[in-house]
């Protein structure tokens, strides 16, 4: 009875929630087993953030910049005296490396952080993180701390009463204090960010506040939210939050269970597989700010016009069909000002495939690497690259061309720098 309720009810129009095109695509959250053995399991440590008035995140504006988040974004006094909230998520980061443990964190030559998309999870570079690790045992390059955090989820907004709504504004908050005060990170100098990731790290680079200072970014399969999502898919999306909003934080719990129960993730006949209900909601509040579009283009913008702007490379996949080609091309050619001759074009072969080489670091001829090659220091400040046959996590199954494309990036901010 309940399934045949939530068939029926307004969020039938999630039906065509396009914003998601690839039907074997998932967040792949791992497993508690799996997750147990990836390379950043025994690198992660839960660290619990303050997001609030401190971190300059303006509560009022924020309201009026986002009037479809149907909370009422209010001030909560914290054990420390000071308004905002309070939350606790796990952080990668290769100072915690028990193997090669780094008491003092200054010692590592380079700072990379990595946001993931939305939904996202930091095991999504766990191949980073490997790749890192290769080069740290084999002391064949300069140390990398690598940082990848998990953003708050959906689970949070529920926790917090829905005192937390993923805006950029509270992730820019969030990450403020995450790098400042609780890792001590003054210097990024590499900003990694996948899928809708992008939005927040071109945020942060805008404004990083007066502690952090960025050298370089690196944007993999970015999601500008160019596409266009149906109005009636909006719609549907306020109105289940609202509907879980009217109800109080108890109540909201219960709605929660009731969408749970009724497996509504399962029910959407979107393209893009989602794990749980969290999942779902989680993705649809990426949906609430009409304004996106139009405030990365901004921020885009405004760092390709300073003559001292930081280095950026772009990478997407061949195969990519969350993001459309046509937004893609827009988001490269008309916001960074790259024209389609300049993409490189790579031919990869899958990390997985040439494990004879030794795995990670430069090892390799030209023929096991395919084009890894062409990946240069150098030259445009400015660079877009596509991966042939790469899907939306190229990245992680080319992490060495990844890793190829930090490395320059590195490079070039240690120039800058010097």
């Amino acid at each position: 009875m309940l399934q045949i309720q939530a068939r029926k009810c307004c969020f039938a129009s999630l039906a065509n929630f396009s914003t998601f095109k690839n039907p074997r695509t998932t967040s792949k959250k791992p497993s508690s087993s799996s997750s147990s053995s990836s390379s950043s399991a025994s690198l992660i440590k839960p660290i619990t953030v303050h997001v609030g008035a401190g971190n300059h995140l303006h509560y009022p504006k924020l309201q009026s910049l986002h009037p479809n988040i149907p909370y009422p974004l209010k001030l909560v006094p914290t054990e420390e005296g000071e308004e905002g909230v309070k939350l606790t998520v796990q952080v990668a980061d290769s100072a915690n490396d028990r193997k090669h443990l780094v008491k003092n964190r200054s010692t590592f030559d380079q700072t990379v952080v990595a946001l993931h998309g939305t939904p996202g999870y930091l095991q999504h570079f766990d191949a980073l993180f490997a790749e890192y690790q290769h080069r740290k045992k084999s002391n064949s390059s300069r140390s990398v701390r690598l940082i990848a955090p998990n953003f708050p989820d959906f689970s949070h907004t529920r926790s917090t009463g829905g005192l937390f709504w993923h805006t950029t504004e509270e992730k820019v908050a969030f990450l403020r204090d995450l790098l400042f005060n609780r890792l001590q990170v003054t210097t990024i100098d590499c900003l990694v960010a996948h899928s809708a990731g992008a939005q927040t790290a071109l945020a942060l680079a805008e404004d990083p506040g007066p502690q952090l200072k960025i050298r370089s970014i690196a944007l993999l399969s970015p999601q500008p939210m160019l596409d266009p999502v149906a109005p009636a898919v909006r719609a549907a999306a306020r109105r289940l939050f609202r509907l879980a909003s009217l109800t109080g934080k108890n109540g909201a719990d219960i709605f929660y269970r009731l969408l749970s129960a009724a497996q509504l993730h399962r029910l959407i006949k979107s393209a893009y597989k989602f794990a749980t209900t969290d999942e779902l909601l989680w993705a649809l509040t990426t949906l609430l700010d009409l304004q996106t579009p139009l405030s990365v283009q901004r921020r885009v913008k405004e760092m390709v016009q300073k003559s001292s702007s930081v280095p950026v490379t772009l990478l997407y996949g061949s195969r990519e069909t969350i993001i459309s080609r046509r937004a893609q091309h827009q988001f490269l050619t008309e916001y960074f000002g790259v024209p389609a001759e300049r993409f490189l074009y790579l031919d990869l072969p899958d990390d997985a495939k040439r494990r004879g080489d030794g795995g990670g670091g430069d090892g390799g001829g030209e023929g096991e690497l395919g084009d890894l090659a062409k990946v240069q220091p150098g030259g445009d400040r400015i660079k877009a690259y596509y991966i042939n046959g790469g899907s939306h996590f190229a990245f992680a199954r080319h992490a060495q061309a990844t890793v190829r494309m930090i490395d320059c990036l590195l490079k070039t901010a240690a120039q800058d720098k010097a």
